[in-house]
C-alpha cells in the first residue's frame, strides 16, 4: 500500500501528503449527483472529509484496481481479499489526513489567515517538539 501511494501521489512519506491538492468541493458535490467522478490519472482525495464519502470511496476503488495491477507486475503475492485491501487503503488515508489538515492555513486574530511562512513555522515547531519528545523517550 505504501508503494502504491508513493507511485500514485508522488510522495515519499506520509508527511509529504501535506501538499496534496484536495478536490474542489464543487466537483465533489457534483459527483454525488452521479457525474464527474475521480479519474485514474491525476487522482485526488477529498481531504476535507473522511474515507467513507462517495468521492473517496471511488478513489479507494481506483486505488484497489491499481494495487492489484502492481501486485501482478511486482509479484508481491497480496491476499485476494478486496475488503481487507480496501481497509488497508482507507487506513493509509486516515493516517495521512491529519497531517494535511494540520498543514492548512488557520484563521488568526481578527479573521486574518496565516501566511505560508507562518504555517511553515508552525509545522516546523510542531515537528521539533515531536522530535525532542521522541529523543527523551529513548
Amino acid at each position: 500500500v505504501r508503494a502504491l501511494y508513493k507511485h500514485v501521489f508522488y510522495i515519499q512519506q506520509d508527511e509529504d501528503f501535506i501538499a496534496h491538492q484536495t478536490m474542489p468541493a464543487e466537483q465533489v458535490f457534483h459527483f454525488k449527483d452521479g457525474e464527474n467522478g475521480p479519474k485514474p490519472g491525476g487522482l485526488h482525495f477529498d481531504m476535507q472529509h473522511g474515507p467513507e464519502t462517495p468521492w473517496n470511496t471511488e478513489v479507494i476503488e481506483i486505488l484497489l484496481t491499481k494495487l492489484k495491477e502492481m501486485d501482478v507486475k511486482e509479484n508481491w503475492g497480496l491476499p485476494d481479499k478486496d475488503d481487507y485491501l480496501k481497509t488497508l487503503l482507507r487506513a493509509k488515508y486516515k493516517w495521512a489526513r491529519p497531517s494535511w489538515i494540520d498543514a492548512q492555513p488557520r484563521l488568526m486574530e481578527m479573521n486574518v489567515q496565516e501566511t505560508l511562512d507562518e504555517v511553515d513555522n508552525r509545522m516546523t515547531a510542531k515537528k521539533d517538539v515531536a522530535l525532542r519528545y521522541a529523543r527523551k523517550k529513548k
